[in-house]
């Protein structure tokens, strides 16, 4: 029993250490801590508990200030982070190539904003694979506390007195986790990051801060059973949690309960006070907030330099690395700063953090600066440029048949007279295909990879394309009904058409879906045919590794280029007569969907210009170029390749439609 409720208790630093004990486990050694993950989740209910217990004490006293609050925050967050945002820059500048740098500096000016969790959501799950390789990507959690930092204090304080805090806490947090709930299983990506679907976690938090300070004393009943169960709780989440689970929804809230117990139990439970209370616990509590900014950029970027999956030495030494940097920055830099006065820190913070984000921003404008170092030692990823500038968001759809589709786009400069359709294969080839038309060559876009799914190019009521059915109709209907598109371009993965889960497609061969995937095409061209368009149908590009994994990484720094010895994927090449023979499968459903269609279906194969048939090879580059960007997909300059190929064929199509003898350029 106690009515000291604003007084300090070391357990919750313990608890705290034990959150970043597992997220750095987790993302060190995702073997051995399977649900490490959930770390993040018992520091949202920790943060609500202590931001909601210095609201509403300080409300209850009638000395709560908002600015005071927020200038208290600044000096709590800013330090470190200006620190790490400053240091994957530099980091950046001598071992990341181009479009990986612009990206870094894309993520710097997400951090400098705090709205990292937004850029995140439209770009990648927090589980997948490419998101290993993003030096940034923790910070989604710390965008989603400062979005709740500016929306709770000021709701709670316009609400303080006209309705009770604690039942528009419970209200609050009961939307927000029945958000949570709907989107995991309809969005999961959105689930993850967005924070309307966070926040029931940190409603825990400031419901049990509430409860206490609104109580004349805090009433602990069964502390060492509330703590018990609590630590259960957690550590059944680390273990039994995995990637495989629907995650948040109801699973988190075993860790976040777990959070809520440890607190509820009180400083004096046996588990609190004799193991969360420990010095050595204590400590790294103390420290987990710098050692969460910088364990994941040092992995990230030891990741980049290896070349392949990081081993357990290098997860280790940048664990090691991660624990000294964060104690140094947290006893030079994170406590000085906290016991500044004056009114000109907490702007003086802000003022650094927002350079740094136009630094970032500069950065991005300058497409990763291309003339450093690293991209003169190493093959270029030079980009054609930004395209966006001379697209509109129109292409004929409501804005209800638009939801899902992450493109649906024209050139303003003309009419469109192509229509490109497809999931991000066709995103990947769109820039080179709006750079090498002429001008009475316009394009519109409908398709790309979104959290919800793309529009594949098959007209099926199967079930392997029942997540893609309704985006597919809508935008071949827009297509359809546009009567100024003559020509209309399919594209898609092998992968998305077949349903295949091997990364290289080593389980196509196996297929049994072949006969569907023929029908869901066919019904798409002669619904296209029917409508009056001729179609051009571009095969899958060769399957390679990720070019991250590809790149030398030969840097200016002698000590760098003797300590990493980047191993080049096994997959960064392949034989033409061995892609032929993967992906026979696939090429004879085309052979096949080519026959039928004669006269009205084109086929463009861009092997043709992604490989050397004189050296039977498949390659990651060309002349010194990268041609494919992340993953599977074509760069800039792979797209302007492809698109040569493609241009004169719809061109030869467009110009026999319109009875013009003129041939474009």
């Amino acid at each position: 029993m106690t009515s000291n409720h604003a007084s300090y208790r070391p357990d919750i630093d313990g608890l705290r250490a034990m959150a970043i004990v597992a997220v750095v486990g987790y993302h060190a050694y995702p073997t051995l801590v399977p649900g490490g993950f959930v770390g993040v989740d018992v520091f949202f209910v920790i943060s609500g508990f202590l931001i909601g217990t210095i609201i509403y004490t300080g409300l209850e006293r009638d000395n709560f200030s908002l600015l005071n609050f927020y200038v208290r925050r600044a000096k709590r967050i800013l330090p470190a982070l200006i620190i790490v945002c400053c240091a994957v820059l530099v980091i950046g500048y001598f071992v990341l190539i181009s479009s990986e740098y612009k990206d870094l500096a894309e993520s710097v000016v997400a951090a400098s904003l705090f709205s990292s969790n937004f850029l995140l959501w439209v770009q990648t799950g927090y589980f997948d694979s490419a998101a290993n390789n993003k030096e940034l990507l923790h910070l989604w959690s710390l965008g989603v506390e400062e979005q709740f930092y500016l929306v709770w204090p000021i709701l709670t304080l316009f609400m303080w007195r006209r309705v009770n805090l604690f039942t528009l806490t419970l209200v609050v947090g009961t939307i927000s986790f029945a958000i949570n709930l709907y989107l995991t299983y309809t969005n999961a990506v959105a689930a993850f990051y967005l924070p309307v679907s966070r926040f029931w976690e940190l409603m825990l938090g400031c419901g049990l801060a509430r409860w206490n300070v609104r109580s004349a004393v805090t009433l602990v009943s069964y502390p060492n059973l509330k703590s018990s169960i609590g630590i259960a709780a957690i550590v059944a989440s680390v273990v039994l949690l995995s990637t495989d689970h629907h995650f948040p929804g109801w699973a988190a809230l075993l860790p976040a309960s777990g959070a809520l117990l440890i607190i509820a139990a009180g400083p004096d439970a046996a588990i609190n006070k004799f193991i969360l209370s420990r010095r050595a616990i204590v400590a790294i509590g103390l420290i987990s907030y710098p050692l969460y900014l910088w364990h994941w950029p040092l992995l990230s970027f030891l990741r980049i330099m290896e070349g392949d999956a990081l081993p357990a030495s290098g997860a280790t030494l940048a664990v090691c690395l991660s624990f000294i940097l964060a104690y140094l920055t947290y006893a030079a830099v994170e406590r000085n700063v906290r016991h500044l006065h004056g009114w000109m820190v907490a702007p003086a913070l802000c003022a650094v953090l927002a350079t740094i984000g136009f630094g970032g921003l500069a950065i991005r404008q300058h497409d990763g600066v291309p003339a450093r170092a690293i991209n003169q030692l190493n093959v270029s990823d030079n980009q054609v440029g930004n395209v966006s500038a001379e697209l509109i968001n129109e292409c004929g759809m409501s804005s209800n048949e638009k939801r899902g589709i992450a493109f649906c786009v024209a050139d303003r400069r003309g009419q469109p007279v192509y229509a490109l359709l497809g999931d991000s294969k066709a995103a990947a080839l769109f820039p080179g295909l709006v750079k090498e038309s002429s001008d009475h060559e316009r394009w519109m876009f409908i398709g790309g990879a979104a959290a919800a799914g793309a529009p594949i190019p098959v007209i099926s009521d199967a079930g392997q394309y029942k997540g893609f059915e309704r985006m597919t109709v809508v935008a071949a209907n827009a297509v359809a009904r546009n009567p100024s598109i003559q020509v209309v371009v399919l594209v898609t993965a092998i992968r998305s058409l077949f349903q295949t889960t091997d990364p290289y497609l080593k389980d196509l061969a196996q297929t049994r879906n072949s006969e569907i995937v023929f029908r869901g095409l066919d019904k798409m061209v002669a619904d296209m045919t029917g409508a009056g368009k001729n179609v051009v149908l571009v095969m899958d590009n060769p399957t390679l590794a990720d070019p991250v994994s590809c790149i030398s990484r030969r840097t200016s720094l002698a000590i760098v280029n003797r300590i990493f010895r980047h191993r080049i994927n096994d997959y960064c090449s392949v034989l033409i007569s061995a892609n032929m023979e993967r992906t026979k499968v696939y090429r004879e459903v085309i052979k096949r969907l080519s026959l039928k269609w004669s006269g009205r279906l084109k086929i463009v194969d861009p092997t043709s210009v992604l490989c050397s048939t004189k050296r039977n090879s498949c390659p990651i580059e060309k002349d010194g170029h990268l041609l494919y960007s992340y993953d599977d997909h074509i760069s800039d300059y792979g797209s302007i390749l492809v698109a040569r190929e493609i241009i004169p064929v719809v061109r030869r199509w467009h110009y026999a439609e319109s009875g013009d003898e003129r041939r474009g350029g």
